[in-house]
């Protein structure tokens, strides 16, 4: 669990008289100011279902986070990273769907990760290697670039990224003044998580000087950025 959050949910059960009892009680250390509860509903690979919220995070950052609490074991997991802003008000509020048809539900919400950046509607799902195996929750649409490594470089990078399905894909390298100096990937590719090397050369196989470059992968639509810096 990367996050300690102060939590009470009580689980209520009414008997054939209207009785109720308090079946647990989730506790931990760090309260958040507020919580904005999505709804409750079955979202990981065991068959319990979770309440999903959305908190500030506990270490006073100023971000805001998608939250799971296991209604078993009151365990909290971190869904989503950092957000600047994560919509709530009416008409625009986070909901649970079954957006892929698998029984299972994601999270659906409207977002800004960084400010000054345009809001866009994320959706999350429960990615894990078995049924009721170890996994994560994971962006179910639009392409993902991770950030390449080594950066800084000065022979070459890996860049990987994942595709929520199967389409054309582009992945393009320009340097700093926007001129393209190399398309890396470009065609049509299987759904899944996919890589490529850089080795810091433009499209004639020439050593690109350093400085600072931005590599853009393209697919269903959208665009995501990433940046690389060439050293001496």
């Amino acid at each position: 669990m990367k996050g300690s959050l102060l939590v009470f949910v009580c689980v209520l059960c009414a008997t054939a008289y209207g009785d109720y009892v308090e079946q647990w009680r989730s506790y931990e250390e760090l309260s958040p100011t507020y919580i904005h509860v999505i709804g409750v509903g079955n979202t990981d690979a065991d068959p319990t279902p979770e309440l999903i919220y959305i908190a500030p995070e506990p270490w006073d950052r100023g971000y805001t986070y998608v939250w799971a609490l296991d209604l078993l074991t009151g365990e909290v997991e971190q869904v989503t990273d950092e957000f600047y802003d994560i919509v709530v008000q009416p008409g625009k509020e986070p909901r649970l769907v079954d957006a892929t048809l698998n029984g299972r539900l994601e999270i659906l919400f409207l977002g800004a990760e960084d400010p000054g950046d345009g809001y866009q509607w994320y959706l999350y799902g429960y990615g894990a290697s078995s049924a009721t195996g170890p996994g994560r929750y994971r962006r179910v649409n639009g392409p993902q670039l991770v950030q390449g490594s080594p950066n800084p470089l000065r022979h070459g990078m890996q860049i990987e990224y994942q595709l929520p399905k199967a389409g054309e894909v582009s992945l393009r390298i320009y340097d700093a003044s926007g001129r393209m100096v190399r398309e890396a990937v470009r065609g049509s590719m299987e759904a899944g998580r996919h890589s490529v090397e850089w080795r810091r050369d433009d499209a004639q196989g020439r050593p690109v000087p350093a400085g600072t470059y931005f590599y853009v992968l393209e697919s269903d639509g959208r665009e995501v950025t990433r940046k690389a810096v060439v050293a001496e």
